[in-house]
């Protein structure tokens, strides 16, 4: 075999490639473990990327439900919308399941990288990536979010590059013109990018907070780079109003920050919530016993993501990419990477098992479906399409986005668009409705003939014991109820 042949085979069945390969197998499993498809907003992306391939044109206000129709909405991610569409229109569930999959393993691989960038070790980077994935766990679904995440590990590594003397910052405005329309965490890496130039304009210290100023050439490239940044966030097809959008999300909507689950506070008596607070306090811990030095840009986005994190569980995400691969800097007590002792057979034997088993594992349509229908109405929607119902339908707001798009003409209530829902009153009216706080008020209000919801729901309890109503379908899981009389 030539040398360079050997070489290049040394290096691809190499021992790290061999633990990256054994942190894909995890994650695929780990992935497979849970309800991947139970993400309510997976439904009406597909839904919305629809209406965008088909019409070639973007939603400025809402289609599906009859309590905000016509009401100003803008699809802020269309842009991650369209490869779950072609996913599914070109292979189905198991395309959604794969590209799912690839984006949760780009992710984690890309904490990886970071980590691997601080140590240049494999071994903590891979450790410190084991805590990651608990994190990571509240997003592991069909979800456009993994593009911004993907975004900000990006600019990080770029960023990093830059300041080892690799320069390729002109790749950052082409990043935000992407991530605006993607995803809503642009802000995040816009903030990142900011302290990292304001963080460099003095030189000062203080105990074991550092800050260097840049060079005259560096300074001024940096200040080039964040104004071009900037407006690159324009460069989107609803021009001022995407830009505001995660503004107006973050400060204009308390109902639906109290109401969704996802942007509830850390729960600290679940695992995931004590390993994150040790992950904090470790990292504390270990650099004060060790003596490092902050760099005061770093420390204070730390301060950021771990209040983000514990603040909100769906911004858990944003505390694992910054905190991990730090960690992986203080779990770098392996002894280095030997290229002596490798084995690349051994190697290549295992990663092709490995390869085998992810290749044999994928699940078959069938099975997927039967994971969709485990979360979602699927007999339902059947009975729907043909009931030919005369009225409008009160449902469960989780249901909405799957009814939405298996049935787009069926008049429904409400869907996972909290954003649209809340500031016209629609969210606070469902949530009374729902905890039977003034159900029928709701319901009289918005002339509802139907309620889909789930068999076990108060709302349902209280109707089957109301005259007037009736049970029209009922399956396992759902229960179509009808008002037979005005009340």
């Amino acid at each position: 075999m030539p040398q360079a042949l050997r070489s290049a085979y040394a290096r691809l069945f190499s021992f790290p490639t061999l633990l990256l390969s054994l942190l894909v197998l995890s994650i695929f499993f780990l992935s497979m473990g849970r309800p991947i498809f139970a993400d309510p907003d997976i439904w009406w992306h597909l839904r919305d990327a629809e209406y965008l391939v088909h019409s070639h044109a973007l939603i400025h206000a809402d289609l599906y439900s009859f309590t905000a129709n016509g009401r100003p909405w803008i699809d802020s991610e269309w842009l991650s919308e369209l490869p779950f569409y072609c996913a599914w229109r070109w292979i189905g569930p198991r395309g959604l399941f794969l590209l799912t999959i690839a984006l949760i393993e780009a992710v984690t691989l890309g904490v990886c990288r970071l980590a691997w960038q601080r140590t240049r070790n494999i071994k903590p980077a891979l450790l410190a990536c084991c805590l990651f994935l608990l994190m990571l766990s509240v997003s592991m679904g069909p979800r456009t979010a993994l593009f911004g995440w993907l975004c900000l590990i990006v600019e990080i590594f770029l960023l990093q590059e830059f300041r080892e003397g690799r320069d390729r910052l002109w790749l950052l405005p082409l990043l935000f013109a992407f991530w605006i329309n993607a995803h809503g965490t642009w802000p995040i890496g816009l903030l990142y990018l900011l302290l990292f130039v304001a963080c460099g304009m003095f030189q000062a210290s203080w105990g074991s907070i550092a800050v260097e100023r840049w060079p005259p050439a560096q300074r001024t490239k940096l200040l080039w780079i964040l104004a071009l940044c900037v407006l690159a966030l324009i460069l989107n097809p609803y021009g001022l109003q995407l830009v505001a959008f995660p503004f107006h999300m973050l400060f204009g909507h308390r109902l639906m920050i109290d109401t969704i689950e996802e942007w509830q506070t850390l729960n600290f008596h679940s695992i995931r919530g004590k390993l994150t607070y040790a992950a904090v306090a470790g990292l504390l811990i270990l650099n004060m016993v060790r003596k490092r030095t902050w760099r005061l840009n770093e420390l204070l986005f730390i301060l950021i993501a771990i209040l983000a994190g514990f603040t909100y569980t769906r911004l858990l995400v944003l505390a694992g990419v910054v905190l991990c691969p730090m960690l992986a800097a203080e779990f770098n007590f392996f002894g280095p990477y030997n290229k002596l002792e490798d084995k690349p057979i051994l190697n290549f034997a295992i990663v092709a098992i490995v390869a085998i088993i992810l290749v044999s594992q994928i699940p078959s349509q069938s099975k997927l479906q039967q994971q969709i229908a485990k979360s979602c109405p699927e007999q339902a929607v059947t009975y729907l399409q043909t009931a030919n119902l005369d009225g409008r339908i009160m449902n469960e707001l989780s249901w909405g986005g799957y009814l939405e798009w298996n049935d787009p003409k069926l008049p429904l209530f409400i869907d996972s668009r909290s954003e649209l829902f809340d500031p016209w009153g629609v969210l606070q009216e469902y949530v009374d409705a729902a905890s039977i706080k003034r159900p029928f008020e709701v319901m009289d209000k918005y002339e509802i003939r139907y309620v889909l919801f789930p068999r076990q729901a108060p709302l349902v309890y209280l109707l089957t014991h109301t005259p007037g109503w009736t049970i029209r379908y009922q399956d396992d899981q759902a229960i179509l109820l009808e008002r037979i009389q005005p009340r």
